[in-house]
């Protein structure tokens, strides 16, 4: 049950990567605007980037997905890193910048997936015989 729960919330997460690459790389005008930052050359070249960085995490969450499907304790470990990251990357933003929407899109998700990997891999991870 908990590692569906996590593979539930991988999912939805990878579909926000997946539309914010989407956004990032193909409509970063609205994007930049949406986030209330000017556009410019610079700031164009930054969302592309940013969206390749997008286009990453995606990978990284389905790769994520398959190998917790396929019960391969890989998959556990990535599930670890993402969670981590989402954390430290939504909880700096919001204490350098203040962007409160950090805390909702980044941190919260992070924390969640951080608790449900650990709690999933310690039911259904992989056993290893001693």
């Amino acid at each position: 049950m908990l590692t569906k729960a996590l593979l539930g919330i991988l999912v939805l997460e990878l579909l926000s990567e997946v539309l914010s690459s989407f956004i990032a790389i193909f409509t970063p005008v609205w994007g930049l605007a949406a986030f209330h930052v000017q556009v410019s050359a610079d700031t164009l070249f930054l969302s592309f980037v940013l969206g390749l960085a997008f286009t990453f995490v995606s990978s990284t969450i389905f790769l994520a997905i398959y190998c917790i499907y396929k019960r391969a304790g890989f998959g556990w470990h990535l599930s670890y890193v993402l969670g981590v990251f989402w954390i430290v990357f939504g909880g700096s933003l919001f204490a350098v910048y203040g962007r409160i929407e950090n805390l909702y899109l980044d941190f919260c998700p992070g924390l969640i997936t951080t608790v449900l990997t650990y709690f999933s891999y310690r039911k259904d991870g992989v056993k290893t015989e001693n």
